[in-house]
């Protein structure tokens, strides 16, 4: 019996990783998907005359904050919305309040002229209608996906009451 324990525990990574499932440690325990705070996440705003290492920068930094807040299961999250940024903010206001989204996530990005990038990253109060969380992040190529994991981890201890667990080990 021992033998076929071991031997099912054992073969439980593989069997999800063929099946290219997400495997989820019991980090939250009261998870109910019903009751969840949810955030709308618009994609990136550029300059007009933005370059394409410009789109795909701003594109990683939401894509990697949207799956570390979707790992953490502290939220519900809703994205492909369009580009917001601080001056449009009141466009969007309307339609996330009717659909009871209460929080939503935006960023902004500008090229350096020293080869790093400025995020100017963003968590917006829908019901409150205002800011929550204001950032500036000032990343290298690099590392765009850490500043997107710690801008994760600062809005789930923000909103949870919870350390995020994106720029830790684990994740």
């Amino acid at each position: 019996m021992k033998k076929l324990l071991l031997t099912a525990l054992l073969l439980l990574p593989i069997i999800c990783y063929a099946r290219q499932s997400d495997v989820y440690i019991g980090l939250n325990s009261k998870y109910d998907p019903n009751n969840l705070p949810h955030i709308a996440l618009a994609k990136t705003s550029y300059t007009l005359d933005a370059t394409d290492e410009e789109r795909k920068n701003g594109d990683l930094f939401m894509e990697v904050l949207r799956s570390d807040l979707y790992r953490s299961r502290y939220f519900n999250i809703s994205d492909g919305m369009a580009p917001v940024n601080v001056q449009s903010l009141a466009i969007p206001l309307q339609e996330l309040k009717d659909k009871n989204i209460g929080y939503l996530a935006f960023s902004e990005i500008y090229p350096q002229e020293d080869g790093t990038w400025r995020i100017h990253a963003y968590l917006y109060d829908t019901e409150n209608k205002n800011t929550l969380l204001a950032k500036v992040l000032k990343p290298s190529n690099k590392t765009i996906r850490q500043s997107a994991h710690m801008f994760a981890d600062l809005i789930t201890k923000l909103l949870s009451g919870k350390r995020g667990l994106a720029t830790t080990r684990i994740a």
